[in-house]
């Protein structure tokens, strides 16, 4: 448990990093995003959220920009969404399962399947799980 904690501490931080370049790099080209730590923190927080993700604050914010005006803006905030779940989706299921032992494959439906029927928790607890299923099989 301590180990897949430790994982999500790392996609946390990978995408806090990520975000805060992203929002940088949109304040230099003159668009106003706020203090970036906080904001970059604040979406890294509710990105570990499997119910809600990085897509629930870009999402709507780069759809606002777009509808104001600030075009560039706008297309800046939905593709650095984009490169956030493009590497997020990359990098979670390789971590998780080099912590755990297990496939990628395994892992990413582990975490799917809990997520799905359990909840934030089951994300958590559901790879684990798995690996002691696994582990059980394995010594018979």
């Amino acid at each position: 448990m301590a180990a897949l904690l430790k994982t999500y501490g790392i996609i946390m931080l990978v995408t806090f990093a990520e975000l805060a370049a992203g929002l940088g790099i949109i304040n230099l080209a003159g668009y106003d995003t706020g203090s970036i730590v906080t904001v970059a923190l604040i979406i890294s927080v509710i990105d570990i959220l499997p119910v809600l993700g990085t897509g629930t604050v870009l999402i709507p914010w780069g759809l606002y920009e777009l509808i104001s005006g600030r075009t560039v803006s706008g297309i800046m905030l939905l593709a650095l969404f984009g490169i956030i779940e493009t590497v997020r989706s990359l990098l979670e299921p390789k971590l998780i399962s080099g912590r755990l032992k297990m496939h990628p494959f395994f892992t990413l439906a582990g975490v799917y399947a809990g997520g799905r029927l359990f909840g934030v928790w089951g994300i958590f607890i559901m790879p684990p799980a798995m690996m002691i299923f696994r582990q059980l099989h394995d010594s018979q």
